[in-house]
């Protein structure tokens, strides 16, 4: 069975006790040679697998034909996303009803069905961008688009077929359940409508691209977090930079105007060169800013370096495709490659 991987920004919760332990306006110059996708033969649709569990019936026969239209997402949803137990369970229907008849996630489903009763939007937006990922990767596999109710557990959740997307995740900011549950603001910002299409194909594109072992040192996250910027410029042309980056307006300036003063915090500090992710890991980590830089800063400032360096790198080698960037695997050598210089 494949192993799910996710976007998965809190740490799992376990219904109904729902207890919590644990990406806006700058417009984005438009790629050149955007491609033309009129004529990629690709439909996309999100199918409503929320609906059909919260629908109402026979949970039992629900259980059946669930199972049945999608065999393996089935198991890992109840298995692993809400912790209902095996999908495969003779008695899971029992556990499914209680999920679904809880006071809380019954409240939450109602508000999915008004907020979300209509995904054509979302809908357009993923096949759209799905249609020049199949343009720029056309070996890469384009994966069935499921909408689910996760009870706060995954924003999206991607297995090797599925991309699913929780729209309980996506409620707004200022959601009762949010604010009640005590959501950090800096998460809660990013907790809206706006950014299920990007949050989806950026998980997606992570996901299909992701190599541990590039991260073993500071170059090698950089080169990962800033392609996947670079490629989420190209996949949905038009986007705003604060919704490529994740940060705030405010944020995204402070790293315009620090720009300089960041990179000669990696060289004086010798970050660039270390293997220890103790010395660099607070700079990658979540949190309302980015600690060693001031409270205007967001956190995973770097990132915005390793954008700027991937755009420069580009520019410096027109002959490289963008498979062949998202496949680099040595952060130093790619960074010797750059021209990256901002002081």
């Amino acid at each position: 069975m494949d192993k799910i991987k996710a976007q998965q920004r809190y740490t799992r919760l376990h219904w109904p006790i729902l207890f919590i332990i644990g990406f806006l306006i700058t417009s984005c110059q438009p790629a050149a040679n955007t491609p033309d996708i009129a004529d990629i033969p690709l439909t996309l649709r999100i199918a409503r697998f929320d609906s059909a569990l919260f629908a109402p019936g026979d949970m039992q026969l629900k259980v059946e034909s669930m199972r049945a239209q999608y065999p393996d997402f089935f198991e890992i949803y109840t298995d692993k996303i809400i912790n209902a137990g095996a999908g495969s369970d003779p008695t899971v229907h029992i556990a499914l009803t209680r999920f679904t008849t809880d006071a809380d996630m019954s409240a939450v489903w109602s508000e999915i069905q008004k907020t979300h009763g209509d995904l054509s939007a979302h809908n357009s937006k993923l096949e759209n961008a799905f249609k020049r990922y199949s343009y720029y990767f056309p070996n890469k596999p384009i994966p069935q688009v499921l909408a689910m109710h996760s009870a706060f557990n995954y924003a999206v959740a991607v297995t090797s077929e599925v991309l699913a997307i929780g729209l309980d995740m996506y409620l707004g900011t200022d959601y009762s359940y949010y604010t009640a549950l005590q959501f950090p603001l800096f998460r809660r910002r990013t907790m809206h409508p706006e950014h299920i299409a990007t949050d989806a194909m950026r998980t997606w594109v992570a996901t299909e691209f992701e190599n541990d072992s590039l991260r073993s040192d500071l170059p090698g996250h950089l080169l990962a977090e800033g392609r996947l910027m670079y490629a989420m410029e190209l996949l949905m042309p038009g986007l705003a930079d604060t919704i490529i980056t994740g940060f705030g307006t405010d944020q995204l300036k402070w790293c315009r105007e620090n720009e300089k003063q960041m990179w000669a915090f990696l060289i004086e500090k010798k970050l660039l060169f270390s293997s220890h992710s103790g010395n660099y890991r607070k700079l990658l980590s979540e949190g309302p800013f980015t600690p060693g830089f001031d409270r205007r800063s967001p956190a995973k400032a770097v990132t915005w370096l390793g954008y700027n360096m991937v755009k420069s790198y580009m520019q410096k080698n027109t002959d490289v495709t963008l498979t062949q960037l998202m496949t680099l695997n040595n952060g130093r050598e790619f960074l010797q490659k750059t021209g990256y210089k901002p002081i």
